[in-house]
């Protein structure tokens, strides 16, 4: 079971990388960086790259006062960004554990 966490560098996606890497799944990490959730076709260039089997989407802009002051950025990352990851995984077969749910 290939693992793709992104976000991997924030609290939760750190963790389940190293639990990943604890149960010796093969796992890759991303960080903004590596792609940016809200760009659906960078979305598409890292999963088709990683080719994984589940992704793990941690990405989120969650800073309070930040999301106040900005909210529409707030809303690329954490709605369309997760709707980006959504849609290319149901396209490509990549089981998806959302934020808000689970899909496999």
């Amino acid at each position: 079971m290939n693992v793709l966490v992104i976000g991997s560098n924030g609290q939760l996606g750190s963790d389940l990388l190293e639990e990943s890497r604890r149960r010796g799944w093969p796992v890759t990490g991303l960080t903004h960086e590596d792609i940016v959730v809200e760009d659906d076709a960078s979305v598409r260039r890292a999963l088709e790259r990683y080719k994984p089997d589940v992704v793990l989407n941690t990405a989120a802009f969650h800073v309070v006062p930040t999301c106040e002051q900005d909210p529409l950025r707030a809303f690329q990352v954490n709605a369309l960004g997760a709707l980006n990851i959504e849609g290319v995984c149901q396209g490509g077969g990549a089981g998806c554990l959302l934020q808000h749910g689970l899909r496999v």
